[in-house]
């Protein structure tokens, strides 16, 4: 016997011997109370029915240090030969009864940063933590392939790994390779399977550094456990990644690792995720020791802004929080505490907000577009069919950058420049944008199809699909593996082709006019767009380019628009290579021959007058043209550039069908080829080339399919329908070129005509990440734009859940934040219809998801600190907060506290604050806070863990004598006077107490802390909560927007409508009527027809006619 048999069966010996190891840990590992661990954990999974039972690693390394160590070495060896066989078999034995769970192991004593995992990991049992980005819906993959061999009609099972696997090609009950291998997918057994994406935490980056991810691989119990936005701890095994085998001869060298996932729980650490040393907790108590503490921690929030201090105060108080409580029916009082700033411009609020999301244990910095809605929106890296060529969205800012002006976030475009390409049932037509948002985006759909072209969105924007036999429309969220998505066939040719030369040179290139005039390119384009000169004048006026640089100046025909330059462009595009951009002006056009240099000396000739001794052979293969201007030319196409990073010219989409057929036809000749059985290809570096190809040959209705090439990291466009190849040939040409030794795949079922413009392809796979800046169109009319090969619904009239899309979005940022803080700017910038959709998560702390018939809770235990701008720019003071802001009251009162920032000049106060800045800038190095901001950090952290104040019974007293207190004179008054406090306020005194006590990691709330937390409440009211008409605190300023003189100006109007209308029996009350009858109350006119409006919106009155009045009953 060799000594790799005799190996092998020590190994087989051992593996048995470490199976009575295994259940003996099982029936005798006792916990710390003594009691069978194991044997309770068992029993429990029997009982409720459980596939799997967990198994603490260091409870395995305390009894088996051996084994536990060969576990980390070989985990699914140990796993499936050891301890799974040993645990059915010890439940058989124990219990009577055959199972097949699962065991499921946890609490490594290492846990790994994705950034730290190498090649010494693969194959090793491992653990990191993460928050989760991305997921697929949860699927179903072949574990045991039961096989039907037709020849000898028998059937026999595959034991199946990972996503692809091949069908045995050789029977192994007849030995025989002939006939079919078929799969009986009833016989056949399935896994439920989930992948999921994993990201760095962003508290744990490194500064400046990108979050690294990697893909998890979740199997039957552990699928749907978490969701994008938890964070995780994660067991598994890192492998390699399993693509489809390919058929070439050669295999791919460089693999993605990702991770097998044996066990997954979700991280409920909050702020104690901060790791605090002993000496850490020794300077914490110093500090807390001070009697100053309070003020120095309070000076530390945002040293370097001048002033503030109460804004900073109740910053304070929000970082370390009141004490959460639940009770026995299992509500919870939140401890959180909320803040809302609002401010004139320039006042440092963003400032404020960015310090306390950096200094916070776990903080979040979002805006208002970003934490709500993130509308109907595009990825960056879409390409769009537009008037002016295929771009992506941030090409467009660039473009006719004068026409526009970008203000919070959007961009108003302010005349029709800006046209995209429109589906109607008609075809497709160039409709008009008038709006375009640059928007913030929390959480985004991928969408792949087996096209090759992935299609990123916002989760709430309407793709086109084919259902049941129709063309309609569905949300990218609801979108599913197997679907059919509509693809753009055909595409029309444009109206605005170009027609002139000039679309395609340098824009900064000089041309000349029959005066001797000097215009660069990009200036007579604008001329001709806006109408000043006609393509007649154009065409006759300018004759001659002018290429001018140091040492050198010379004259150049002018060359019209057509086939001739289009065939020269062509070359240059294909052929053309820039090795030095230092060299003599050299541009060499590679593979070469004699008949290329005869057809290049022609054409440079006639187009531009370009002597031919300009251009020569080299080596016998390539050609060299030596020319500064061409080389300019040469340099705009792209030929300086690598592969990989070269792109078509936006304006080659604007060519005409003739003019486009040369140029494509030169790509297909230089790079294409074709396989064996007819399907053409062309190969290159560059996917966004291949994306843009792919577009440029929907004019012609020839679909494509992109995919890459795993042996050398290049792409393949790919055409193999036979409607698509039969037009290719007719109005481009096959490229001669055959490659043999190619096979690829077959992609002719997967694409299914609709009509001539409309095919169907099927969705491979359905992504939810993590999003970014994402664009939005507004298209008036048509409601629509085509996405490379896919048709979205935009903006405008769509109707949107309030309680599902935007308010997903909205949890994204919330549920991110659990546990810590997270901080809104431009609270105020929530679009309308999303701002009920913040109730839950200011209240409640909960965000509720409902879709798909799946309704969902996850947790948003997060404080909340928003920052806003007045509503007209500036803060009035004679108007009321409610009338400032462009927040409802039902956002208003789930604040704690508010304060107003205004900017008022002051010649003291002003010198002041300008001397901080010089001193802040002059010895910025000197500027230290009183306590550091990590201290701070671990500070926080330390009190939300560790210190949880109870009121006194004088706290207690404290806060109710001033609660009834101010209440008292509304109660004497029968509702005269305005209600200044309610039981809401009266627990954010109490969370106030509780946070100011925490300060100074008091275990009790003292009369000073409810002294304080009054004070705040009342620097609130008086800011806030006033009535501008009676200067009395009245809280419904805040939490009704209508302060009691409000009301009673209300109910006057609508007392003299219903005297018009219901004593004196006319149909309605004439506005011109109402302002006469309440002349002697002193309502002004302009703020009757304020309240008439706001009556109006509200549904308590209608217009009968225009300006007459009814109330509504």
């Amino acid at each position: 016997m060799s000594n790799m048999s005799v190996s092998q069966d020590q190994d087989v010996t051992i593996l048995v011997e470490y199976k009575d190891v295994v259940k003996d840990f099982f029936e005798n590992f006792l916990d710390e109370n003594n009691r069978p661990k194991y044997k309770e954990r068992i029993s429990e999974a029997l009982r409720r029915g459980k596939t799997s039972v967990t198994i603490d690693y260091m409870d395995l390394y305390s009894y088996n240090e051996e084994l536990a160590k060969r576990l980390l070495e070989e985990p699914l060896k140990v796993l499936r030969e050891v301890i799974e066989p040993a645990l059915n078999e010890y439940i058989l034995s124990e219990y009577g009864v055959e199972t097949k769970i699962k065991a499921r192991v946890k609490s490594l004593p290492i846990t790994y940063k994705i950034r730290d995992l190498r090649n010494e990991h693969i194959g090793k049992l491992i653990q990191i933590e993460g928050i989760v980005v991305r997921m697929t819906p949860l699927k179903q993959r072949l574990a045991r392939a039961m096989i039907y061999h037709s020849e000898c009609q028998g059937k026999f099972p595959v034991e199946v790994e990972g996503e692809y696997f091949e069908i045995p090609k050789i029977c192994p009950l007849c030995n025989s390779s002939k006939g079919s291998f078929e799969i009986i997918e009833e016989e056949s057994q399935y896994v439920d399977y989930q992948k999921i994406v994993i990201s760095e935490m962003p508290e744990e980056l490194p500064p400046g550094q990108m979050p690294r991810q990697i893909t998890a691989i979740l199997e039957e119990d552990l699928v749907d456990i978490a969701r994008p936005g938890d964070r995780v701890i994660v067991t598994g095994v890192l492998r390699l990644s399993k693509d489809r085998s390919s058929r070439r001869r050669t295999i791919r060298s460089v693999y993605e690792a990702e991770l097998y996932v044996l066990n997954i729980e979700l991280s409920h650490k909050g702020v104690e995720q901060v790791e605090l040393s002993e000496r850490d907790i020794e300077e914490i108590k110093r500090l807390a020791k001070d009697p100053l503490i309070r003020r120095k921690i309070i000076a530390s929030i945002a040293p370097t802004i001048y002033g503030l201090w109460d804004i900073k105060e109740a910053i304070a108080l929000l970082l370390f929080g009141g004490v959460p409580k639940i009770r026995e029916d299992g509500t919870r009082v939140r401890g959180d505490i909320h803040v809302l700033i609002i401010g004139d411009p320039g006042t440092a609020k963003s400032q404020l907000l960015q310090f306390t999301a950096k200094v916070a244990p776990r903080g979040i910095f979002t805006t208002g577009r970003g934490s709500t809605a993130a509308g109907l929106c595009i990825g960056p890296e879409s390409l769009v069919y537009t008037n002016h060529g295929i771009l992506n969205p941030e090409t467009l800012f660039t473009i006719n950058n004068q026409r526009t002006v970008l203000t919070d976030n959007i961009i108003f475009t302010l005349d029709s420049f800006l046209s995209l390409y429109s589906y109607t049932e008609k075809g497709f037509i160039l409709e008009k944008v008038s709006h375009i948002y640059l928007l913030p985006v929390e959480t985004a759909v991928r969408i792949e199809t087996f096209t090759g072209k992935d299609l990123v969105v916002s989760p709430e924007t309407k793709i086109l699909i084919y259902e049941k036999d129709k063309i309609v429309w569905k949300k990218a969220i609801d979108l599913r593996e197997g679907e059919h998505i509509i693809i753009v066939r055909k595409i029309p040719e444009p109206k605005n082709k170009i027609m002139s030369i000039l679309n395609l040179l340098p824009p900064d290139l000089k041309i000349v006019d029959d005066e001797g005039k000097i215009y660069k390119v990009q200036d007579i384009i604008k001329m001709f767009s806006s109408g000043e000169i006609s393509l007649e004048i154009l065409r006759k006026k300018f004759k001659y380019i002018l290429y001018e640089e140091e040492g050198f100046r010379k004259f150049y025909n002018l060359p019209d628009l057509g086939e001739e330059f289009i065939e020269f462009y062509s070359i240059l595009f294909t052929k053309g290579v820039i090795e030095d951009l230092k060299s003599s002006h050299q541009i060499r056009i590679i593979n070469g021959g004699k008949d290329l240099l005869i057809i290049l000396r022609g054409l440079l000739k006639k187009l531009f007058n370009i002597d031919e001794d300009m251009i020569f052979s080299h080596n016998d293969r390539d050609i060299i043209i030596k020319d500064p201007m061409i080389f300019r030319l040469a340099s705009h196409i792209g030929a300086s550039k690598k592969y990989v990073e070269r792109t078509l010219d936006p304006n080659i989409h604007l060519l005409s069908n003739n003019l486009l057929k040369i140029f494509l036809k030169k790509i297909f000749t230089e790079l294409g080829f074709r396989d064996v059985v007819g399907r053409v290809y062309v190969k290159h570096y560059s996917l966004l080339l291949l994306r843009q190809l792919s577009l440029l040959l929907k004019r012609f209705g020839v679909l494509s399919v992109i995919t890459r090439d795993p042996d050398d990291d290049s792409f393949y466009l790919i055409i193999s329908d036979r409607a698509s190849l039969d037009m290719l040939e007719r109005e481009i040409g096959i490229p001669d070129k055959v490659e043999n030794n190619y096979q690829g795949s077959a992609y002719t079922d997967l694409i299914i005509d609709i009509d001539d413009k409309l095919s169907i392809a099927k969705i491979k796979e359905v992504w939810l990440e993590k999003g970014g800046v994402m664009y939005d169109f507004t298209i008036n009319n048509t409601e629509n734009f085509l996405v490379e090969d896919y048709i979205v619904h935009n903006t405008a009239s769509v109707l949107r859940d309030r309680s599902t899309g935007e308010y997903y979005l909205e949890a994204g940022a919330l549920v991110l934040g659990d546990l810590g803080v997270v901080c809104i700017d431009e609270i105020d910038k929530m679009r309308e219809e999303d701002r009920v959709a913040i109730h839950e998560a200011l209240e409640q702390q909960t965000v509720s998801i409902s879709k798909a018939g799946i309704h969902a809770v996850l947790n948003a235990r997060a404080s909340v600190l928003a920052a806003g701008n007045p509503k007209y720019g500036r803060y009035e003071e004679d108007r009321h907060f409610i009338d400032n802001i462009n927040l409802p009251p039902t956002i208003l009162s789930r604040f704690d506290l508010i304060f107003v920032l205004r900017d008022k000049p002051s010649p003291d106060e002003d010198r002041r604050l300008a001397s901080y800045i010089v001193e802040a800038h002059s010895r910025y190095e000197e500027l230290k806070p009183l306590i550091e901001p990590d201290l701070l950090r671990k500070y926080i952290a330390y009190a939300r863990t560790h210190v949880k104040p109870v009121l006194k019974e004088e706290a207690r007293k404290m806060l109710v004598d001033f609660f009834v207190e101010m209440r008292s004179a509304v109660a004497e008054s029968k509702g005269i006077v305005p209600l200044p406090i309610t039981a809401r306020q009266m627990e954010a005194l109490i969370r106030m107490a509780e946070a100011h006590a925490r300060m100074a990691l008091k275990d009790v709330v003292d009369e000073e802390d409810a002294s304080e937390a009054i004070r705040m409440m009342l620097l609130m009211l008086s800011q806030v909560g006033i009535d501008v008409e009676t200067k009395a605190i009245d809280i419904d300023a805040i939490m009704t927007g209508k302060p009691t003189s409000k009301r009673r100006k209300i109910h006057e109007i609508e007392d003299v409508i219903r005297q018009i209308t219901k004593l004196e029996g006319k149909p309605c009350a004439p506005l011109s009527e109402i302002i006469s009858r309440l002349q002697d109350r002193n309502i002004p006119q302009e703020e009757i027809e304020r309240l008439l409006n706001t009556l109006y919106r509200e549904g308590l009155v209608t217009q009968i006619k225009i300006h007459c009045y009814k109330l509504v009953e």
